[in-house]
């Protein structure tokens, strides 16, 4: 399982990224998952007794097993996801100025359908200029980025 933590190499950018990223691999298994049980659920057995299957695999068996194992990442998936969701809005809301965290939060934190807002977006929420809102957004990643070194 992926570990979600700031290093060496990663931008507070990228850190921030992560929760997308993972919202993303988690729908893509789950598209995975519904696929591989249509298909396990469309499979019948055989009626027709002139056949006999004489290969020892069980090819349903297998396709079962493997939608279990998928739906066990997801789980895993979804637990990694909660806990990191949480901990950076914990680290979200140690910032002290309300712009920045209304900025990391809607830019960073995917919504219950898995969507971020754009400058743009944020901009007519705020009732600001486009431009300042992508200068508080830098300002709020470097205020961010103290917040991590203190906080790890």
């Amino acid at each position: 399982m992926q570990k979600f933590n700031l290093n060496r190499n990663m931008s507070v950018k990228q850190y921030l990224l992560q929760l997308q990223i993972l919202d993303t691999k988690i729908n893509q298994k789950i598209e995975e998952s519904a696929q591989l049980r249509s298909i396990v659920q469309g499979r019948g057995m055989s009626c027709d007794s002139e056949r006999v299957q004489t290969s020892p695999a069980n090819i349903q068996e297998n396709m079962i097993v493997k939608y279990l194992d998928i739906e066990r990442e997801i789980d895993k998936m979804i637990d990694a996801y909660v806990d990191q969701k949480d901990k950076i809005i914990n680290q979200i809301h140690e910032l002290s100025d309300v712009r920045y965290i209304r900025i990391l939060f809607d830019r960073y934190v995917p919504d219950e359908k898995g969507h971020t807002k754009s400058f743009e977006q944020i901009s007519v929420d705020m009732n600001y200029n486009y431009t300042y809102v992508c200068d508080l957004h830098g300002q709020a990643l470097i205020a961010f980025a103290e917040v991590i070194r203190n906080n790890p």
